[in-house]
């Protein structure tokens, strides 16, 4: 395959440049990476995007990465990358081997970014996501610090937050309400749920993975964990939960699956099975 194997797409008030260190870890796996920027974001800051309309934003993208000779590519996309992400599959279906949604969100068809966000603390209304904090009474910055920064270090938080915010989706892309995701079903797909993360609790991104009709769930909860998988079935792994070295394992036996599934009356579509503990060096460690 020539051009790169990942393409990355950033989510709402970043740019391309939030890929840095996850582009450096693929790099140093011999990977090759294309790290997208939204129209008025990243290499794109500058340009005009009053007359941007939802569509011609998927549709550049698009462009982007034919341009570099991508095909056959894995799309990963994280947080309002999942409201693109479906356009662009629909658009250009031959584009893409496989979509990994990374905290995505999937807004209902009807409901807009700014109406399933709402503008009230998390947990005041059960249809809207909400922030951390109340926005009504906290400075942005302050919110932005719950929103993002909770694992990090303090260099690492005043690094982020000087870049962030200065990157600007496109207003249509907010105001968008005409979603698709029928045509997702057939799509090889993960969804990554971060069990950390402060800006989509566990629960809405649980939401938002059905929504998208992902065929695989990897959940995270605070682990650096990068997994390469060749089946897009069935997933069988051995996990270390301190270094996140992650090994592929000979599955039980698919009529042991099918067994339990029809004792509770299931159909077996797709399978995973992690067994979680310590590697050999991270044993040696403790």
């Amino acid at each position: 395959m020539q051009g790169p194997n990942f393409v990355l797409l950033h989510g709402g008030g970043q740019g391309s440049w939030v890929w840095r260190e996850l582009i450096d870890a693929l790099t140093a796996r011999s990977a090759e990476c294309l790290a997208l920027d939204v129209p008025g974001c990243g290499t794109k800051r500058d340009r005009d995007t009053t007359a941007v309309e939802f569509d011609d934003i998927a549709t550049e993208l698009i462009a982007d990465i034919e341009a570099a000779g991508a095909r056959d590519v894995i799309l990963v996309g994280h947080s309002q990358a999942g409201q693109l992400i479906p356009r662009m599959a629909e658009l250009a279906p031959g584009l893409f081997n496989r979509l990994v949604y990374v905290t995505c969100s999937a807004a209902p068809p009807g409901r807009s970014i700014l109406q399933l966000i709402g503008n009230c603390r998390r947990g005041d209304r059960e249809d809207k996501v909400g922030f951390p904090l109340d926005p009504a009474t906290t400075p942005l910055a302050d919110q932005f610090r719950a929103m993002f920064c909770n694992d990090m270090s303090p260099a690492h938080q005043e690094a982020f937050l000087a870049r962030l915010g200065q990157d600007n989706w496109p207003l249509s892309s907010y105001t968008h309400r005409d979603w698709r995701y029928d045509h997702l079903g057939s799509a090889s797909s993960t969804y990554v749920i971060c069990e950390l993360d402060q800006s989509l609790p566990p629960s809405w991104q649980e939401r938002f993975a059905a929504t998208l009709q992902a065929a695989d769930t990897v959940r995270m909860d605070g682990q650096q964990l990068f997994r390469l998988c060749g089946d897009d079935a069935h997933h069988h792994h051995l996990v270390c939960r301190k270094c996140g070295k992650t090994i592929e394992i000979d599955p039980p036996s698919e009529s042991w699956v099918r067994k339990v599934a029809d004792g509770h009356g299931f159909t077996v579509e797709s399978h995973t099975l992690e067994v979680f503990g310590l590697c050999p060096d991270c044993q040696g460690k403790r």
